[in-house]
C-alpha cells in the first residue's frame, strides 16, 4: 500500500488543488478527522464534495493534467542534466530538478532535490502558487 500512496498528492496539496476547482473523481481520500489517515476508496463525486469528513486524494498525474488544462501551466520533473562541450547531455549526479512553463514561457526551474518525490512535491507546490496568483488576478508570475 505504501508504494501506491506515493502516486497520490499529500493531504494538504490535495486540499489546495480541490480549492482551485479540481472536480475529477478521486480513487482515494484522506479523512479530515484523523490526521494522515489515507484510504483507497471509490467515492462518487456527490459524496466526496458534499462530505465534510473526507478530502479527495488527487493523483499526481491528475494534478499535472489539471494545471495544464485549466491554467495553461506545463511542468515536469527530471533528473538534473548537464551538457558537455560536444553537445551531449548527461546526468552528473543523482539529483532531480523541475521545470514550469506558463503560456509557453519558462516561469521557474529548480534543481538539487535529493529524490524524485521531493522534486515532484516542490513542483506541485509551485503550480499551486502560480494557479492561485492567476485565479486571484495577480500577474507577477
Amino acid at each position: 500500500m505504501k508504494e501506491l500512496e506515493k502516486q497520490f498528492c499529500p493531504k494538504d496539496q490535495s486540499e489546495k488543488i480541490l480549492n482551485l476547482g479540481f472536480k475529477e473523481e478521486c480513487l482515494a481520500y484522506y479523512n479530515k478527522i484523523w490526521f494522515g489517515d489515507f484510504d483507497i476508496w471509490q467515492l462518487n463525486n456527490s459524496i466526496l464534495y458534499e462530505s465534510r469528513d473526507v478530502i479527495g486524494s488527487v493523483l499526481f498525474s491528475q494534478a499535472f493534467d489539471f494545471f495544464r488544462e485549466e491554467f495553461n501551466i506545463d511542468a515536469w520533473v527530471q533528473p538534473y542534466t548537464c551538457e558537455r562541450i560536444t553537445g551531449t547531455v548527461y546526468i552528473p549526479d543523482e539529483t532531480y530538478s523541475f521545470w514550469v512553463f506558463r503560456n509557453g514561457e519558462i516561469v521557474c526551474d529548480r534543481v538539487d532535490f535529493e529524490t524524485f518525490h521531493e522534486a515532484r512535491q516542490a513542483c506541485l507546490e509551485k503550480l499551486i502558487e502560480i494557479a492561485k496568483e492567476k485565479r486571484d488576478g495577480q500577474t507577477s508570475v
